[in-house]
């Protein structure tokens, strides 16, 4: 069970299973906590771990997927608004499918963010599997850790 900034209990929410995307997942811009981030084309905003092996070793896995979910795509991922889509790629992740990745961070939602333009998961910590230091936190459309 995560905690949100506020101290609040954070359940994941019910997924139902719909077989994965079905095309392009798109990557666009809009305003998170005053400052524009990446987000996803229903403008909720996305998050990277900021560990820089998380785009070797996924530290987010099992019940951490149900808290931090995976955008997924079918295919390329496209970009709009001020996204680049220089900065946009994806990587294959067993028996989840093909993550999209920015400016090669693995990207994620947060269950705690109920509605678009929030940021409710901005500099949470990690799932703290080795090493301990690692913070969620939005991207900029260049693609820095915001």
């Amino acid at each position: 069970l995560a905690v949100s900034i506020h101290g609040k209990a954070v359940r994941p929410k019910k997924h139902t299973k719909s077989g994965g995307p079905s095309g392009p997942a798109e990557v666009t811009t809009g305003m998170a906590g005053g400052d524009e981030v990446i987000t996803t084309s229903t403008g909720f905003t996305l998050y990277a771990l900021n560990n820089p092996t998380e785009m070797t070793t996924f530290w987010c896995t099992g019940a951490c997927t149900s808290v931090w979910v995976p955008l997924l795509t079918k295919g390329a991922p496209t970009a709009s608004g001020d996204a680049m889509s220089s900065l946009l790629g994806s990587v294959s992740r067993a028996g989840i499918g093909d993550q999209v990745t920015y400016s090669n961070y693995p990207v994620y939602t947060y269950t705690g963010d109920s509605a678009a333009g929030q940021d409710n998961g901005q500099g949470l910590a990690g799932p703290y599997n080795p090493p301990a230091a690692q913070y969620w936190y939005d991207l900029t459309p260049a693609g820095a850790i915001n």
